[in-house]
């Protein structure tokens, strides 16, 4: 009995160990597929980033799109605003549009003999931040600044409502590190993962329980060359999804390519992502 297990052990190491040799033969190219993004707000312009790429950010290279593709923006159904791309650019600025809250959007991209790259979204109103207050403290050595924020959910009574805080410095517009968001309501496990505007200061208040809250952070003073601007974004449920899943994937990932499942989009026949965000600066 202990001849065959041992026997066993030697054929699955024998496997293994073939296997390896085997795949350092290969020769693995990456899949480029179509990337397409836009972030729109209420308002009368929106930039469309649409490229080629292995990496779903764009950190291994975006090749253009190629000569003769279009590009287009459709607005509640009937306004289209388009374009035909040289050839060269990733990003194309719509302007002298009619966006506003409510309204819904369609972004797409056609290329000859080949399948339309398209995606849908909503654009949510600003969020509705009833007022803030502030206070300086010092900890260990070091100055920080506790926000007192109150919001209210106004999806509606049975929708939850999808936001994302963000500090910066008001001077430069960086994103300020090591945030503390003191409410249960955030999303630990993402304000964690990441330290980018990508993932931070992620959470839900649910429309059926939940219609104002009271909402808390410690911002570090040290090192900013300019006072601190809060902002408060209300996402849409494609954009919470598409923030967690990307920073599940940067988790695990060294390189933000195509390797592995589960990266969220709502942009049929491509990557990406295609939504509207409300958004309201609330610091200083």
């Amino acid at each position: 009995m202990i001849k065959k297990i041992w026997n066993y052990m030697l054929l699955l190491m024998l496997t293994l160990v073939t296997g390896c040799e085997i795949d350092a033969d290969i020769d693995i190219k990456p899949e480029r597929k179509v990337i397409l993004y836009a972030f729109v707000e209420a308002g009368n312009e929106c930039v469309v980033h649409a490229y080629q790429s292995i990496s779903y950010t764009g950190a291994a290279g975006k090749m253009p799109l190629g000569e003769g593709t279009r590009l287009y923006l459709i607005v509640d159904g009937t306004d289209m605003y388009n374009t035909t791309l040289r050839g060269t650019e990733v990003s194309v600025k719509f302007d002298s549009l009619d966006i506003n809250a409510g309204s819904s959007i369609e972004v797409g991209i056609e290329r000859e003999n080949e399948l339309t790259v398209h995606a849908k979204s909503i654009v949510p109103a600003e969020p509705s931040v009833f007022s803030l207050g502030s206070d300086e403290f010092e900890r260990n050595g070091k100055q920080y600044a506790r926000y007192t924020i109150y919001l209210a959910n106004e999806q509606g009574e049975k929708e939850n409502g999808y936001y994302q805080l963000i500090a910066r410095d008001k001077a430069t517009g960086e994103v300020i590190e090591d945030v503390e968001y003191l409410d249960r309501v955030f999303d630990e496990s993402m304000t964690s993962v990441l330290s980018t505007d990508k993932s931070r200061g992620l959470f839900v208040l649910n429309g059926q329980t939940t219609r104002f809250m009271y909402l808390h952070c410690n911002v570090p003073l040290d090192g900013l060359k300019g006072g601190v601007e809060l902002e408060m974004r209300r996402l849409t449920y494609e954009y919470y999804c598409y923030l967690q899943s990307v920073a599940t994937h940067e988790a695990y990932m060294l390189l933000p390519v195509f390797g592995q499942n589960g990266l969220y989009t709502n942009v049929v026949n491509g990557i990406g992502l295609v939504t509207g965000v409300g958004r309201q600066v609330i610091g200083d």
